[in-house]
């Protein structure tokens, strides 16, 4: 993760560009260990993984760095007005992939979906 942003951090000082971050939570994952098993709750956290890749670009960042956390980085915008906006979208999209059905193996069910906070890094203070 470390390596992976600071090369995303570094091109958007090259390009003058924010890095937007998301920090993902899965919101009741021990409910789902324990109502389902650990083994549908490690299927869940490979679908959600999978799942977000599926509204990322290929360069872009996505790592679990806790037990029902993730992080999602991409390359913003250039610093300015449209900063804001594309650092919310980036947020709803990311939550956005977090909910609905999910049919796994070991069970099925329904995901009211993530918490997710997001930051935009100016390429100015952007180091890790």
């Amino acid at each position: 993760l470390m390596d992976a942003l600071t090369r995303l951090l570094a091109q958007g000082r090259r390009r003058q560009a924010e890095v937007l971050v998301a920090f993902v939570d899965l919101d009741d994952f021990k409910a789902i260990n324990d109502r389902h098993g650990h083994g549908v709750g490690d299927q869940f956290l490979a679908a959600i993984a999978q799942r977000l890749r599926t509204v990322l670009r290929e360069e872009d960042v996505i790592a679990r760095i806790g037990g029902d956390e993730f992080v999602v980085a991409t390359l913003g915008p250039q610093a300015g007005d449209a900063s804001r906006c594309a650092q919310d979208t980036f947020r709803e999209r990311i939550a956005q992939a977090t909910q609905g059905r999910f049919d796994l193996p070991g069970g099925s069910f329904d995901y009211a979906g993530a918490s997710v906070g997001a930051v935009a890094v100016p390429p100015h203070g952007s180091s890790t």
